[in-house]
Formats: structure tokens, C-alpha cells, sequence
């Protein structure tokens, strides 16, 4: 996703970390950046791409949910079975990648808990009518492994 917007950025150096802190070689020239706007048709171009080199990624790790969706359906189109031929992770749960086949291993994010520290920040705000002090909140991810890795 663009790295312009500061979560898909945190996303970004997030995987780059992980890459380093496996010892695996980070091969920077996989990694795709999607227009927002365009989020279907870049995801297709760069997923083709993908598997119309001659060695073929081990996995895909998605930005977002959509940006998964429009991965299995290149990987369908060009006969790719998940895990067998390539792996297939996301960026978000959703409920679908649960009940999916083969259900798809996600990064999900403690959406309770940020809709609970939104909702304390707006009514603080809204209370105290004074917005100068900024929090820097960081909550954990969780990984949910499931049937695509």
C-alpha cells in the first residue's frame, strides 16, 4: 500500500524488520507498492508479474484484507495452490479468512481496543476542549496461523 500513509508505512518496516530478524535476504525489488485507487488492477499487474517469473516467490504478504483478495484470484487464474505452491498471508482479519479454504493466516489488529482509545480520545477532547497534548499509542498485533502458510 503507499508508503506515503504512515500505517502502511509502519506495515512496510514492520515485514523489512521481520525479513532481517529471520536472517532471510531482503530482496527489495518483491516489494510492490498499491495505489489505493487502483488497489484491483495494481495488485493483478504485480501478482502476474510475480508468477511469470521463473522462480516463483515462497509466500505473499498482503497490506490489507482487499489487497489478499485480489492475490487469490491471480493465484487461481494461474492454478497456484495455497500453501502448496506458495504461501499467502494478510495484513488484517476479516471473518471470511476463517471459514476460507484453505483458511487464510492473517496479522490481525486489536480493533476493540483501538475503537475503546478512539473513543476515550474524542471524549477527552470533547471535555477538555484542549487537543495540544498528542498520545503515541502503539498496540500489539496478534498472528492468527491458520491454514495458508
Amino acid at each position: 500500500s503507499p508508503s506515503y500513509i504512515s500505517t502502511m508505512k509502519e506495515r512496510k518496516q514492520g515485514y523489512i524488520r521481520a525479513i532481517k530478524e529471520a536472517g532471510l535476504e531482503l530482496q527489495n525489488d518483491l516489494i510492490k507498492e498499491i495505489r489505493f485507487n487502483q488497489i484491483k488492477d495494481d495488485t493483478e499487474f504485480h501478482i502476474k508479474e510475480l508468477c511469470l517469473k521463473s522462480k516463483l516467490a515462497d509466500a505473499v504478504f498482503t497490506g490489507n484484507n482487499i489487497i489478499n483478495r485480489a492475490s487469490l484470484r491471480v493465484f487461481s487464474e494461474f492454478s497456484l495452490k495455497i500453501p502448496d505452491d506458495i504461501a499467502l498471508i494478510s495484513f488484517d482479519d476479516i471473518d471470511w479468512f476463517e471459514f476460507s479454504s484453505p483458511k487464510i493466516t492473517a496479522v490481525a489488529q486489536p480493533l476493540n481496543d483501538i475503537g475503546d482509545y478512539a473513543f476515550d480520545i474524542l471524549l477527552n477532547e470533547m471535555k477538555n476542549k484542549d487537543t495540544s497534548e498528542k498520545k503515541n499509542i502503539c498496540l500489539e498485533p496478534q498472528l492468527i496461523v491458520r491454514e495458508s502458510v
